[in-house]
C-alpha cells in the first residue's frame, strides 16, 4: 500500500520530533511503501494530502496534533484514500476516540495492523469538523491558547483560570432538526466523536458512524459545581441537569452573538449564523483492528 506521511515540525507538544526515523524502523515495510514529508505552512497538509489522494496513495498519515489531523482530513473527504494517525498534539481527542495510542512507538505498531473504516464528519459553514467544535467560551479559550508560547493542559488550565470568571452567558438560537430553541449558554458544542481531549468526554456514546451528531448546551456553572462538571467530563457521567442539554440530530442552524468559532481545537473567524451538516461516511480512517465497529 502507498502510503504519504505527513509531519507538521512544529505542532503540539514536540513527540513528532524524531517520527520519521521511528517510522523507517517500525513501520512493516513488507506492508507499505513510504514516502515522508514535512508540511511548510498552515494549511499545507490539506493540499498535500488532496494531492496524495489524486496521485494513487492508499493512506496519508497525519504526524501532528488534532490541526494537522483535520487539514488531511479535509484533503481526503469523499476520497478513496485513508487518514491515519500518529497523535502528537496536545489533545488529540479524534486519535484517542478512534483507541489510537498517544505514544508514536505504539501508534506505528498499530498502524501496522490497522484496518480502514469510513466515517461521518461535519460541515460548519465553510468548515471541516472531524472531532468536536463549537462556540462560546470554549472557542473563546481556543483563541487565547493559541497565542500562549506553551502547549498542553497546563497552558490549557492557565487560560481557563484567567477567564472564567469574567466571560457570562450569550444568547443562542438553535434550529436544531428545524425546531427552533433559545438559550443563554457558556458554551455550545458540535460532538462528532467523543472528547475534546486529554479523555475529557463531551459525548461519551458518540460514534463516527451513526449518521447523527450532538449539540451540547451547557450554562456557566456555580463555582461550587464546577469540581463536578469537571468530575462529569473526565468520568464519562455528564447527565442532563440545569447545566449541561444534549440534542442529537442531522443538522443544525446556530445564531450567535459573535464571530468566534473553534474546529476541532483550532480557533477561527466565522459567521454569526452557522449551519453544522453531518456527511454520512464522507472520510476513511485507518482504526485499530480491535476497533472494528465499535467507533
Amino acid at each position: 500500500m502507498k502510503m504519504l506521511v505527513l509531519i507538521n515540525p512544529i505542532s503540539g507538544t514536540g513527540k513528532q520530533k524524531g517520527v520519521a526515523e521511528l517510522i523507517k524502523k517500525t513501520l512493516d515495510a513488507d506492508r507499505f511503501e513510504i514516502e515522508i514529508r514535512e508540511t511548510e505552512y498552515a494549511g499545507h497538509a490539506i493540499l498535500l494530502a488532496k494531492e496524495a489522494s489524486q496521485n494513487g496513495f492508499d493512506i496519508v498519515v497525519a504526524v501532528g496534533g488534532d490541526g494537522t489531523v483535520n487539514e488531511v482530513a479535509q484533503g481526503l473527504l469523499f476520497s478513496q484514500s485513508s487518514l491515519a494517525i500518529i497523535p502528537c498534539g496536545s489533545g488529540n481527542g479524534f486519535a484517542r476516540h478512534l483507541g489510537i495510542s498517544c505514544n508514536p512507538k505504539k501508534a506505528i505498531h498499530q498502524l501496522n495492523e490497522s484496518v480502514s473504516a469510513s466515517v461521518d464528519t461535519l460541515q460548519i459553514n465553510d468548515f471541516i469538523s472531524i472531532n468536536v467544535s463549537g462556540i462560546g467560551y470554549d472557542s473563546y479559550i481556543s483563541h487565547i491558547f493559541a497565542k500562549m508560547d506553551s502547549r498542553g493542559l497546563s497552558s490549557y488550565v492557565k487560560a481557563i483560570w484567567s477567564t472564567y470568571f469574567s466571560y457570562k452567558d450569550r444568547k443562542y438560537t438553535l434550529h436544531i432538526d428545524g425546531e427552533k430553541q433559545n438559550f443563554d449558554a457558556f458554551m455550545v458544542s458540535f460532538a462528532n466523536s467523543s472528547q475534546f481531549g486529554n479523555n475529557a468526554f463531551i459525548d461519551p456514546n458518540a460514534s463516527l458512524q451513526d449518521g447523527i451528531f450532538t449539540v451540547n448546551v451547557i450554562k456557566k456553572p456555580h463555582l461550587y459545581e464546577v469540581p463536578y462538571l469537571l468530575f462529569a467530563l473526565f468520568a464519562k457521567k455528564l447527565p442532563s441537569t440545569r447545566i449541561y442539554q444534549s440534542f442529537r440530530c442531522k443538522e443544525c442552524l446556530i445564531i450567535q452573538p459573535e464571530n468566534m468559532l473553534h474546529v476541532d481545537g483550532e480557533p477561527v473567524v466565522s459567521d454569526k449564523e452557522l449551519s453544522i451538516q453531518l456527511k454520512n461516511n464522507s472520510l476513511k480512517v485507518m482504526i485499530p483492528k480491535n476497533k472494528v465497529g465499535v467507533i
